[in-house]
């Protein structure tokens, strides 16, 4: 089955079967399709423990580009743990965390680890904390800067926000977990409402009279920009909705493909950490 996926998976056959595609979404899709293999290879590799050649496979996801990072990094550490390479992992565990805070059993891994390797139980939460920030710092990119229109035709620019915390969210109507977020992401705005340096910006492809008819029926107090598509390629967005944070000196600290349960409580967690990173820096 994996031969068969992986002779399928050549850039020829998506441009017969996705011609209509622009070549940046075709390249989108392939690369999410390769690491889909990669990522089955190294799992039925772990399964016959050849550690190694897993790692290589986990490895090769992470190099590609994959939409799902965590997950990666969280099985490239369990494979260091299984190897006896502690520190390895917990470095993996880390980097895991840091993309998402949620992965409560890395965070029990790492503290596993971190007893194993010497440390005491009551300072494991400042360890945690201080590696998992020097990771979200050192790993985050820059936010590609971008000029969009807004619903009442104002043209506003994502560099000129230097020093506020984004959301940004992409969205569109016809997305059924788009819409199902958004009452949890107007909460979320609420809890910010009197703080001016978090701001809330939803980018959809579509045009304005498509995203007034759905905000109409289905409020979404998120500021609303339109006709974004070059924003969407620019950011290889392939799903929606998807969510980033970023930081105020433009740096992407939090991203997430698809629909998340807990949508208000995890965003809020970022802003937060991020409003409190520039207290402690100012």
């Amino acid at each position: 089955m994996i031969d068969e996926a992986k002779s399928k998976c050549e850039e020829e056959n998506y441009l017969t079967t996705m011609a209509w595609h622009d070549p940046e979404q075709r390249r989108a899709f392939f690369n999410l399709d390769r690491c889909r293999i990669l990522s089955t290879r190294a799992a039925l590799e772990t399964a016959q423990s050849n550690f190694s050649q897993a790692l290589q496979y986990r490895r090769q996801v992470i190099d590609i580009g994959t939409n799902f990072p965590a997950f990666e990094w969280a099985k490239i550490g369990d494979l260091y743990f299984q190897s006896g390479k502690l520190d390895s992992a917990a470095r993996a565990y880390i980097k895991a965390i840091a993309i998402n805070p949620a992965q409560s059993d890395e965070i029990n891994k790492l503290r596993t680890i971190y007893l194993q390797t010497g440390g005491k139980a009551d300072n494991f939460y400042n360890y945690a904390k201080e590696s998992i920030g020097a990771e979200l710092r050192a790993s985050a990119r820059t936010a590609l800067d971008f000029e969009l229109m807004d619903l009442d035709g104002n043209l506003l620019r994502l560099s000129e926000q230097q020093g506020k915390v984004i959301v940004l969210t992409f969205w569109d109507s016809w997305s059924s977990a788009s819409q199902e977020e958004i009452p949890r992401l107007n909460s979320l705005v609420d809890s910010f409402k009197n703080n001016p340096d978090v701001l809330f910006w939803a980018i959809s492809i579509e045009a304005p009279v498509s995203i007034k008819k759905s905000i109409k029926e289905n409020p979404f107090q998120f500021h609303q920009f339109h006709s974004g598509y070059p924003v969407k390629k620019q950011y290889n967005i392939i799903g929606f909705p998807t969510h980033l944070v970023i930081d105020p000196h433009r740096k992407i600290r939090y991203s997430h493909v698809g629909y998340i349960p807990d949508v208000q409580k995890q965003l809020e967690q970022e802003i937060k950490l991020l409003l409190n990173e520039s207290k402690q820096i100012s």
